[in-house]
């Protein structure tokens, strides 16, 4: 985690650097090594909190932002945003969406004003 982080950083110094970790050591160690971002992947509520009390013990919390994802659905949201993180993805927005069947009526008038409809069902 270190060592890709400072290479990313010694790459540009106008762009934010976002380290994904999988445990709260790893948070900590892309919070030295200089991230701007650190995103808690596939955290439970109760890792999270390790992590930011870990991060908040080591002085970095308030100077990194912190993004979760994984897990996280309409149902269980809340708990997951009292985690005091800055960032909550949510991916069911986007890969577990349901399908919206929709139709389309055009009516046409012909001659001497006469309406004429047609009825089409297209996918989306």
């Amino acid at each position: 985690v270190e060592n890709a982080v400072k290479k990313a950083k010694a790459a540009s110094f106008s762009k934010k650097i976002e380290a994904e970790v999988t445990s709260a050591t790893d948070a900590l160690k892309a919070a030295e090594a200089g991230a701007d971002i650190i995103m808690l992947d596939n955290f439970s509520p109760k890792q999270i909190r390790e992590a930011v009390k870990a991060l908040k013990k080591a002085g970095f919390f308030g100077k990194v932002l912190l993004e979760i994802s994984g897990g996280i659905t309409e149902q269980n949201l809340l708990e997951y945003a009292s985690t005091q993180v800055n960032i909550i993805s949510m991916g069911e927005i986007t890969h577990s969406v349901r399908a919206l069947d929709v139709s389309l009526e055009i009516t046409r008038i012909g001659n001497k004003g006469k309406k004429t409809s047609s009825k089409q069902r297209r996918p989306i």
